[in-house]
């Protein structure tokens, strides 16, 4: 039986590190730090398509591979699925009319999402191929990205109408999820060159509240998202595959 060390690789260090950054955003997400708390949701993104491209460059034996293909939805499970979830739940109970059938729908609506991430993430496991070119539902690193624009959005421009369309979103991502629908994965260089460079500008500008910044960034990665999340429709459209957008 081999030794947990013989089965880590300096992918599987990076995701261990995502997991325990995501971790510490729920930590500061009940201390009130919320900017913070979805900086570090967006870092961890930044992180989880680094942690993919060196788990590629080290290669490594099937055992290796399964190992990091499990450590990978473990540390998703709690920086795309929880840190969000909680929040979202923080976020919507604080600034949407107050009554307990609302607290109480916040709630349910929330438990969802973790829910439906749960289940995406384990349906990837059980599916996964690293020679397929789609993701079959939503990615719960997009949908965790989405909510994180969302909730940068809210810290500036605290709007009703922006929270409600938040507590309307999560359901929708929770559906994506667990749909049958085919992404495409972000490996073309346009793609990365959107997904990575933009979460960090945000958690930048959020961590040393830049107003002004941090909005116009937000709404730039909240664009791309969406943009995204209705790709299998534009790919119906265009009559293309996933694997060429």
């Amino acid at each position: 039986m081999a030794h947990i060390l013989q089965l880590t690789r300096m992918s599987d260090t990076l995701t261990v590190f995502s997991a325990c950054l995501g971790f510490l955003s729920v930590v500061f997400a009940f201390e009130g730090k919320l900017g913070v708390a979805v900086s570090l949701i967006l870092v961890c993104a930044i992180i989880d398509g680094l942690d993919g491209m060196v788990a590629r460059y080290e290669g490594g034996d099937e055992q290796k591979m399964r190992f990091g293909v499990m450590l990978d939805s473990f540390s998703d499970s709690i920086a795309f699925c929880i840190a969000p979830a909680i929040i979202s739940y923080r976020v919507l109970v604080g600034g949407l009319p107050s009554s307990r059938l609302m607290v109480d729908l916040v709630l349910v609506v929330c438990a969802l999402y973790v829910a439906c991430g749960i289940l995406r993430l384990s349906r990837f496991n059980v599916l996964f191929s690293s020679r397929s070119m789609g993701f079959v539902g939503l990615p719960t690193t997009a949908a965790g990205l989405l909510l994180s624009s969302l909730l940068s959005l809210e810290l500036v421009v605290p709007t009703t109408r922006l929270l409600w369309a938040h507590g309307v979103m999560i359901p929708v991502l929770s559906i994506l999820m667990i749909s049958s629908l085919v992404y495409p994965k972000p490996t073309r260089v346009w793609m990365l060159g959107m997904f990575v460079p933009v979460p960090l500008a945000l958690a930048l500008f959020l961590w040393t509240s830049i107003q002004p910044l941090t909005r116009a960034c937000a709404l730039l990665l909240l664009g791309i998202l969406l943009a995204y999340v209705a790709s299998p429709v534009l790919v119906r459209v265009l009559g293309t595959s996933p694997e060429s957008l």
